[in-house]
């Protein structure tokens, strides 16, 4: 709500360009033990990033500080999460234990964050499609290069991604893959959609590329 104070624990690297007065802790919501104190006072967390391993001890600070609520920034994989055993989850682990915490909860499965972006009609844009929109928008060629699996897998861990994160985004990938069709279709069936609860057809990819044109410069 505007007016309402905001904490953010930031990874290492990312804790700065936070609007002007927020107030900043470097830690990790991976590492929770590290910076208890970040939790003190709060009401409301927006629970982002968790891990199945950690987010137990994340949910115990913060209620311990006295937090209500709990909003869980979580993905539309726990529907299809459900169908394997316990011990395979991610999403579905991370839900769970909100769920189990205590406090009031909402779930957030979001099935696109500008990561997956679908066009006005049909199939999700591909990544050469959105560096294509991103060229266009600064006015000069962007050349893709192709990563070897460990390439890959390193620049991931240089972000702070956690093994369990990259192993089930791989999984992911690789579902999403064989059910495309389907789970296009399962996107574009949802109700409300963004234009029911907005009022109006959802940006293209071109015009979020020239909105934020600064950042690729």
């Amino acid at each position: 709500m505007a007016g309402d104070r905001v904490r953010v624990l930031a990874e290492p690297g990312q804790a700065a360009d936070w609007p002007v007065g927020t107030e900043v802790v470097e830690g990790s919501v991976t590492r929770p033990a590290e910076q208890p104190g970040a939790f003190a006072g709060t009401d409301t967390l927006f629970l982002a990033g968790a891990v199945p391993d950690t987010v137990r001890d994340v949910l115990r600070l913060a209620r311990a500080a006295g937090t209500r609520r709990v909003v869980t920034l979580s993905s539309h994989g726990p529907e299809h999460e459900a169908a394997y055993p316990p011990e395979t989850w991610f999403w579905l682990a991370v839900e769970r234990a909100v769920e189990a915490a205590g406090m009031e909860w909402t779930h957030i499965r979001p099935s696109a964050v500008m990561g997956a972006v679908l066009e006005a009609v049909g199939p999700p844009l591909a990544s050469r499609d959105r560096l294509e929109s991103i060229a266009r928008a600064i006015g000069r060629p962007i050349t893709a290069v192709d990563l070897t699996a460990e390439a890959g897998l390193d620049a991931w861990r240089a972000q702070g991604w956690p093994d369990d994160g990259i192993d089930v985004t791989l999984f992911a990938l690789r579902e999403y893959a064989l059910h495309l069709d389907e789970l296009t279709q399962w996107t574009l069936d949802q109700r409300p959609a963004l234009a029911d609860l907005t009022g109006r057809p959802p940006r293209t990819f071109d015009d979020w590329a020239e909105e934020h044109v600064h950042i690729f410069r």
